[in-house]
């Protein structure tokens, strides 16, 4: 079984134009350092996946613990009080899409990336600064 997650920072083209592309990249840091400080495990991965959005792969866990997981990255990164005048939370947050395998399951691996990829959708669509949960 393994688990993946979608973070994407919200509104973060709003922040670039607002306070800049140096700190847009700051921000971006930040969240990635919430990110590696929220995944101990050795397997556990994460990258950069485009513009605001960052992947992480959870070797060995459940839907429960990828939301747990999920839960404290998502509160690390609005722990960190960044200022964010364009957001509704007036700080920088983001919104999380979670999604599980197990090797029961026959679906290959581009039906789980959509499957996290509607979840984080759907936390973006439901009010942003939250995680969503797909069953791929």
């Amino acid at each position: 079984m393994f688990s993946l997650l979608f973070v994407d920072i919200d509104r973060f083209k709003a922040y670039n134009d607002t306070y800049g592309h140096q700190a847009g990249d700051d921000a971006l840091a930040a969240v990635a350092r919430c990110i590696g400080d929220n995944i101990r495990r050795p397997a556990d991965t994460a990258a950069r996946y485009g513009g605001e959005e960052f992947i992480v792969v959870l070797p060995d866990t459940p839907p429960d613990g990828a939301s747990v997981i999920a839960e404290k990255i998502r509160s690390a990164i609005s722990e960190l009080a960044i200022e964010h005048a364009g957001s509704e939370y007036g700080r920088v947050t983001a919104s999380i899409g979670s999604a599980s395998w197990a090797p029961e399951q026959d679906v290959d691996v581009t039906t789980i990336i959509k499957a996290a990829d509607e979840a984080l959708y759907n936390a973006k669509a439901t009010g942003r600064n939250k995680v969503a949960t797909s069953l791929a």
